[in-house]
This record gives C-alpha cells, sequence and structure tokens, in this order.
C-alpha cells in the first residue's frame, strides 16, 4: 500500500489472496483522499506479485521482484514450483499514471534479477532523486523459489539510483551485522539537517548497529514512520508460530528511534528525531563518516557529491569545506586534454 503525493489517491497493490479467487486477479485497488469510496483498476497480462521489495519516492511506486502464485493467477500453473519467483522491477509513475516494467537481470546483488521478501527503503538526501535501498530477503537463482534458501547476506546492500536507473553493490559492516533474514521490516529517517540518515544500519558509513533491547521476535509485520520519531510497527506472527498470543494490544507497537526503546503508547506531540546517542558517539569520530570500502567508484560519486551539497545547506549551522578525499571526478565523465 502507498501514497500517490501528486494525485492524493492512497493504493494497494500485490499480496496473496486467503483464499483463491480467480476472478480477481490481477488488480490494483485505490482510492482518494478527499473522497469515501473504492476504485478498481485492471490491467491486462500484469500480474500481481507478493512479498517484493518495495519502496515509494515523491513521483513514483517501485516493486522489486517477489512471486506470484496460482491463487494471484492461474496461469502460472506449472511454472517453478507453486509459488514462482518474479524477475522485475515494477514501476508506477503519479504524474503520467502510468506502469511500466524493466528487467532486473544482472542487477548489483541480484544477478538472476530475483528478489523476494525483502525490504525497500527510499533515501531522498543522495542522487538527484534519491536512491532506493535493498536489503536483506532471499535471492534465488532460479523461478523455483523456496522460503529462506538463497538468503541475501546483511553485509551486502544493493542502491538503485533513482535518476539514472542505474545499481550499485554497496557492501555494509559493523560488529553486529545482522543475520541473513526474510519477512522483516525497515523504516528510513533523517535529521531536520539532513547530517544523517538511519535505517538502524546508518547509511552515511553503512555500519549496522545492534539496538541494546530485547524484543519478542516478529515477522510478516509492516512498519511505518509516524510523526518523526516514531515507528509504528503493525501484525506479524510471534515466533514463528501463528498460535503465538500477540503481546501487544491490537498487534500494535511502537518504537522511539531516538531513545532507542519501545513505548506502551503513541505520543502525538513528540519532538523532532534527532539521532540516538549511539549513532552520535559513532560520528563523533571523523573517520567514520564515509563507509570502510565503497563497492562502485559511480556510486561513491554519487554519494560524496549529494553529501557536499547538504554541508552547505542554510540550516546547517556549520558549513564544512570539501576536504580532498571528498573532491572527486565524475568516474562516468572522460576528462577532455588540458589546452
Amino acid at each position: 500500500m502507498w501514497y500517490d503525493s501528486i494525485n492524493d489517491w492512497v493504493y494497494w497493490y500485490g499480496g496473496e489472496p486467503y483464499a483463491e479467487n480467480k476472478a480477481n486477479f490481477p488488480t490494483v485497488w485505490g482510492f482518494p483522499i478527499e473522497n469515501e469510496g473504492n476504485f478498481k483498476w485492471s490491467f491486462s497480462g500484469f500480474t500481481e506479485l507478493c512479498s517484493s521489495a518495495y519502496a515509494t519516492t515523491a513521483t513514483a511506486y517501485y516493486s522489486l521482484g517477489g512471486y506470484t502464485s496460482y491463487a494471484n493467477d492461474p496461469a502460472v500453473t506449472g511454472i517453478g514450483g507453486y509459488r514462482p519467483a518474479i524477475s522485475r522491477l515494477v514501476k508506477y509513475d503519479f504524474q503520467n499514471q502510468t506502469w511500466s516494467n524493466s528487467s532486473t537481470v544482472g542487477m548489483a546483488g541480484y544477478e538472476e534479477g530475483l528478489s523476494v521478501v525483502g525490504q525497500g527503503v527510499f533515501v531522498p538526501i543522495f542522487g538527484k532523486d534519491g536512491i532506493i535501498i535493498f536489503l536483506g530477503g532471499d535471492s534465488p537463482t532460479s523461478q523455483d523459489w523456496k522460503i529462506a534458501s538463497s538468503l541475501q547476506p546483511m553485509s551486502q546492500i544493493t542502491i538503485f539510483d533513482v535518476s539514472s536507473g542505474q545499481s550499485y553493490s554497496q557492501p555494509a559492516t559493523g560488529t553486529s551485522i545482522p543475520v541473513s533474514r526474510v519477512s522483516f521490516c525497515a523504516v528510513g529517517v533523517g535529521a531536520s539537517d539532513s547530517s544523517t540518515r538511519e535505517i538502524v544500519a546508518t547509511d552515511l558509513s553503512f555500519e549496522w548497529f545492534k539496538a541494546p533491547v530485547e524484543v519478542t521476535n516478529r515477522l510478516d509485520h509492516q512498519c511505518e514512520v509516524i510523526v518523526s520519531r516514531q515507528m509504528l510497527s503493525i501484525g506479524g506472527i510471534i515466533e514463528n508460530n501463528v498460535t503465538h498470543k500477540d503481546p501487544w494490544a491490537n498487534g500494535l507497537g511502537i518504537w522511539d528511534m531516538t531513545e532507542v526503546a519501545w513505548k506502551t503508547e503513541y505520543d502525538p506531540h513528540a519532538a523532532p528525531y534527532t539521532p540516538s546517542s549511539i549513532i552520535k558517539e559513532h560520528y563523533q569520530d571523523s573517520t567514520k563518516h564515509y563507509p570502510k570500502s565503497w563497492g562502485n567508484p559511480t556510486f561513491e560519486f554519487i554519494f560524496r557529491a549529494s553529501r557536499n551539497i547538504s554541508n552547505m545547506a542554510p540550516n546547517n549551522t556549520a558549513s564544512p569545506k570539501a576536504s580532498p578525499k571528498d573532491t572527486l571526478a565524475d568516474p562516468t565523465k572522460v576528462p577532455s586534454a588540458a589546452n
């Protein structure tokens, strides 16, 4: 489900039907914010997907991979087992109100073009139009996919540059790199001055941190950022057992991303987000402002160039000049000979 900010509509796409209903595939549902009611939109030959890694920018919705099933589309019978993985990057353009498909074969981190039960997070402050970070989940080598059979390491993150449509693989480090996983949730949050932006891993240095909190394990839940510093966790399966009773009322949990702590209630008057003490301590060391290694020189250029522009923004109290290491030539351009 996502929000189209240009046309003021909420859309729903994908998911696996609770019961097989061949008459309702493939569909996109939506409704305008100002009106009550709903709208059904069908596309010929447009297969509905489950468990894709998706993210929404200011102008478009992106969905990477996923799988389909007989419940979604009887045409997939006999293709790659019961739930075949699908190779594609789906885009819905808010301005033009059009859908498009592009091949993901050879995509950085997903060489076979297949990604299932991972996560996507949009980060607006890097690149011309922002980047999407894809992480975790399965990266199958064929359509015949079984869950958790080809886990994507959390030490390897895929970066999709929205402007160019190019993808890059970036190593992530840390003393507590999460184990590979599926069916988790992820959100992105940034400081008001654009000095940092975190996805539990900070995506300025791509360093993972383990929160000093123990909590009941859950999967297949949904997470959303509300009122800047609070993350709302919705539903999920407890301890990988559908019969376990959820300890949270109505299956809702509130995570304070500044205090790095779970809360018992939502605070509508919460202060704006600021980086947690864990993140602040990390960046006090100037040698940790960037990744320990870069996966691609072009991505390094995009990243550092965006960071330098951010440093010159009016709302930053300090305006540090770029160091020699921050002054890079665009690796996609060939320098002309000096006269």
